[in-house]
Order: structure tokens, then C-alpha cells, then sequence
């Protein structure tokens, strides 16, 4: 694990804990609203170094009931040398996949027997990425992420759906069942984001 370091294990729901990263609070002080996470009721245990800033890499279990199974949340070097805000967005979009990936799924597909990458857990977790950065940014305007700050736009221009389908679109997507205004969003995209790059700094691995 991470040598040199005293550990604590935290259990903490998953939105306390994005709170506990971008606020600098414990939990109950402040509160990011996000009903798109569904994840208030899972408690999820994490182990965090004592010094936060010692750490570089750092791998977050879904701990699920025995029955489901579990997914860690692989987290980018990168973020842990930027703002918290920024690692908080992130952490959200990682929680967001591995709560799809493990339980969600399966309530959206009862009769899968194995979990499948898909459209609806990509756009669940950037939707997931651009309501977090979007909190943070109403709370402190001096932050700055040139992709969170893109995305941003995406968000707010509505064309979420249609971003997640012409950048992140695998073989394994079935078509989504909303209709997408494509032509629309890449005029849209040529103008206002033309140097855009897609970016993943956070993923999950089957335990």
C-alpha cells in the first residue's frame, strides 16, 4: 500500500467525501446537492494517508455486499498536484461509474448477467464531472481547468449527450435511446470549444 505513511480508514458516504475533499470540512458543514450521483446511500470505506499531500496514487474500493461486485476508483498522478476542487470533480465522475458499474447496471438491466461499458454509465458519470466542477466554480470563479472549463460550456450549451457519443463512443455502445442533435453540437463544438481535449484522469478496475 503506501509506505512511510500512518493510515486512517474513513467510512463516509460518497458525497461526504467529495465534501470532505473540496470543502476542507468535515461532514454536515457545507453540502454539494447532486441528485444525479444516487449514491447517498451507499457507504463506501476509503483509507487516506494522514499528510494528504504525501500521497500520488491512490486506489478507492466500492465496497458493496458480498453478492454485487466491487470496482476501485483508479485516480489519475496528476490530481493529486492541482486543486481539490479539481480532484473532488473527478473523484465524482469515478464514483459515478463504479456505483453504475456495480449496482446500477443491473437495476437498469435485470436480466444481464455480466456488466457491460455503456453509453448511459459514460454520460452518468461526465454529467456527474460537470455538475461538481460547476458547484465549485458558483463557489470560487479564480478556478481553472482548461477540459473541466470545456466541459463546462458543454454542460451549460446542453449538448452533454452528443459530447459523450462523438468523443467517448465504443464499439460496445448500443444507440441511445435519446435523439442526438450531432450536427448541431459539432457547429457548436468547431466554435466554441475548436481546440478541445477529451480527457479521462480517473477509472475503475474490477477487484
Amino acid at each position: 500500500m503506501i509506505e512511510g505513511v500512518r493510515k486512517m480508514k474513513i467510512k463516509v458516504s460518497i458525497i461526504s467525501l467529495i465534501l470532505l475533499l473540496a470543502c476542507g470540512c468535515g461532514t454536515g458543514n457545507k453540502s454539494i446537492s447532486h441528485s444525479m450521483f444516487s449514491l447517498s446511500e451507499f457507504n463506501n470505506s476509503f483509507e487516506f494517508p494522514e499528510r494528504f499531500g504525501q500521497l500520488k496514487k491512490r486506489d478507492i474500493t466500492n465496497n458493496e455486499k458480498l453478492s454485487k461486485p466491487e470496482y476501485r476508483i483508479i485516480l489519475d498522478d496528476s490530481l493529486f498536484d492541482h486543486s481539490v476542487e479539481r480532484l473532488a470533480a473527478w473523484l465524482a465522475y469515478g464514483a459515478t461509474r463504479s456505483s453504475w458499474a456495480s449496482e446500477g447496471y443491473y437495476e437498469a438491466n435485470p436480466n444481464a448477467k455480466f456488466y457491460k461499458y455503456s453509453f448511459t454509465e459514460e454520460f452518468k458519470a461526465r454529467e456527474s464531472l460537470f455538475q461538481v466542477w460547476k458547484e465549485s466554480k458558483e463557489k470560487d470563479q479564480t478556478l481553472s481547468d482548461d477540459y473541466l472549463d470545456d466541459l463546462l460550456q458543454v454542460g451549460q450549451a446542453g449538448y452533454l449527450s452528443e459530447y459523450v457519443w462523438y468523443y467517448f463512443n465504443t464499439p460496445e455502445w448500443e444507440n441511445p435511446s435519446i435523439e442526438l442533435r450531432m450536427d448541431k453540437f459539432i457547429q457548436w463544438k468547431n466554435q466554441h470549444i475548436k481546440n478541445h481535449r477529451p480527457r479521462t484522469l480517473a477509472m475503475i478496475q474490477k477487484k
